[in-house]
C-alpha cells in the first residue's frame, strides 16, 4: 500500500499536475466524432466548464442538429485526454460533466477516469504481498512516503495503517 500511494502521487504530480497549460495531457484526435446527448443541465455544466474541459483535452463542438431537439444538445466529441498513453472515451467525457455538475469543492478535480487509469497503473507497479525487501529499499520507500499528502490512505482509498497499540 505504501508503494502505492508513492507510485500514484509521484506519476500523477509528474504527468497531470506539471503545471503545463492548456491542455494538461497529450490529446488524440478521434477518427471519427462521437456524437453524444445531453440534457439541459449537463449541457449547462458543459457550458459553465468549457476552459476546464478544454484544458484536461476534451475537444467539442455542439452539432447543428440540436436547434430541434427540445430539452437536449448533441455534441460532437472530437479528441480526448490520454493518460499514460490510454485515451479516455465519451463516457469519461459524460462522467467528467456529471461530476463538475455536483461539484461543490472551491478547486476544479480532474476527470474521474485520471485517478482510474493512474491507481491501477501504481497498483500493477507495486511492491506486492509478500515480497521481501532490503533495509535500504524499506527506507527509501518510508522517505518516499513521508514526502506524500495522504500517506496513510492506499492508492484505492483505503487505510493503510494498523495501530499496533492501545492507548
Amino acid at each position: 500500500a505504501a508503494d502505492e500511494r508513492v507510485r500514484l502521487e509521484s506519476t500523477y504530480n509528474e504527468s497531470v499536475m506539471r503545471g503545463i497549460e492548456s491542455p494538461l495531457v497529450e490529446v488524440e484526435d478521434l477518427k471519427e466524432p462521437s456524437k453524444i446527448t445531453l440534457n439541459s443541465a449537463q449541457y449547462a455544466t458543459l457550458r459553465r466548464y468549457h476552459k476546464h474541459m478544454i484544458r484536461w483535452g476534451f475537444m467539442y463542438q455542439i452539432s447543428k442538429s440540436s436547434e430541434f431537439l427540445v430539452g437536449h444538445v448533441n455534441v460532437n466529441l472530437l479528441s480526448v485526454p490520454a493518460i499514460s498513453s490510454i485515451p479516455l472515451n465519451s463516457n469519461d467525457f459524460q462522467d467528467f460533466i456529471d461530476m463538475l455538475e455536483s461539484n461543490t469543492l472551491s478547486s476544479l478535480p480532474p476527470p474521474p477516469a485520471v485517478r482510474r487509469i493512474l491507481t491501477s497503473k501504481a497498483c500493477r507497479g507495486a511492491v506486492m504481498f509478500g515480497t521481501t525487501l532490503s533495509w535500504s529499499q524499506m527506507h527509501r520507500l518510508l522517505t518516499s512516503l513521508r514526502t506524500c499528502t495522504t500517506p496513510f490512505i492506499c492508492a484505492h482509498g483505503r487505510p493503510s495503517i494498523v495501530p499496533l497499540i492501545r492507548i
